[in-house]
């Protein structure tokens, strides 16, 4: 069964929150990136996790479906995650596990930093863990890119003179600039969207929603761009975090470097895929699902022996220790899952 509603925040502010319940013993928390991006490419995902979790889904403060900010002050990653612990207070719910996509992945790794008690398990896919380097990582992208399509597209030598500024930045506020602005067809190609179905790329265009509701996704990502939290270091955070972490990984993906990934893989288990793009959860839905449902059932066991731990020993297992999701007791997962 699924519902939707407005919930209201502490400020009075209403968000709007779709509710998927299929009587299971976990919830799963969607978080959307962008910013401002809207929860509406979560849907088939939802439904394939139905077999194994409840799922929540939320358009963040002033997105798409929730009601506009008016205090640009509001939409900060720190009230998104403030907001996401009212909903999940007002659904009754003690602890769920989160799963952030791309610059919803930093705002997952903030919630399981802050709120420990509330997150008992964190799922990246393609995430931004650090925001200035995965900016940088997304601009190099595009800078090669445009070198390549010079003798293809005429307007790809004016997009490499527009980016060099944004490239050479230190601001995080220009970068984000730069890439609101990039043709499609270029984003396309960078984020690897081509490998989508015509229904999946449909929903960027946000087909059935008013110009006035999809001009709010923009006026959001204009405030949160402003945020300070975004320029602390990511990695600074992750070692804040000692819940269990499943990582989903195309490999062609700007987002996250060999480097950071290989950070992410001392904190948890790993799955990479190739060709799937950005939008993993569009063209991998059914594979994720499955290897959420085992990632979350093993949490479920690792919680249970750090109960046996601390009332046998007097206290909790080692910080840091984390699950061995899908793939029984090894640590990492690099199993790589070729198309065709």
């Amino acid at each position: 069964m699924v519902t939707e509603k407005m919930a209201v925040m502490g400020d009075q502010r209403k968000v709007y929150v779709e509710h998927y319940q299929n009587g299971k013993r976990d919830t799963l928390l969607l978080i959307h990136g962008g910013p401002g991006e809207s929860c509406i490419t979560f849907g088939r995902l939802a439904e394939e996790l139905g077999a194994y979790v409840d799922v929540v889904l939320v358009d963040q403060r002033g997105v798409l479906r929730s009601e506009r900010e008016r205090d640009p002050s509001k939409i900060t990653v720190r009230q998104v995650v403030s907001d996401f612990e009212e909903i999940r207070d007002q659904l009754g719910l003690k602890r769920w596990a989160v799963l952030g996509h791309s610059f919803g992945g930093r705002v997952a790794l903030s919630y399981a930093a802050w709120h420990p008690q509330s997150v008992k398990a964190m799922v990246l896919e393609n995430p931004a863990i650090d925001i200035g380097k995965a900016l940088q990582g997304v601009l190099g992208r595009y800078h090669r890119l445009y070198g390549e399509m010079a003798g293809k597209y005429a307007d790809a030598g004016e997009q490499a003179a527009k980016l060099k500024e944004a490239l050479t930045s230190g601001d995080i506020q220009k970068k984000m600039a730069y890439m609101a602005q990039v043709p499609p067809r270029y984003r396309c190609i960078c984020f690897g969207n081509y490998v989508l179905d015509q229904e999946s790329q449909a929903l960027f265009q946000y087909p059935g929603f008013s110009a006035e509701e999809v001009d709010k996704c923009g006026e959001a990502m204009a405030c949160m761009v402003r945020d300070r939290e975004l320029g602390r270091d990511g990695y600074e955070i992750l070692k804040e975090v000692n819940c269990p972490v499943l990582l989903f990984r195309d490999v062609a993906d700007p987002m996250l470097s060999e480097e950071e990934a290989e950070l992410l893989r001392g904190k948890g288990t790993e799955v990479q895929f190739q060709g799937g793009g950005h939008y993993l959860h569009l063209k991998e839905a059914k594979e994720m699902s499955v290897r959420i449902g085992k990632f979350l059932q093993g949490s479920e066991g690792k919680e249970r022996q750090d109960r046996k731990a601390f009332t046998r020993k007097g206290r909790s297992s080692r910080p840091g220790k984390f699950l061995q999701g899908s793939e029984g007791k090894e640590q990492q997962d690099r199993r790589i899952l070729n198309e065709g």
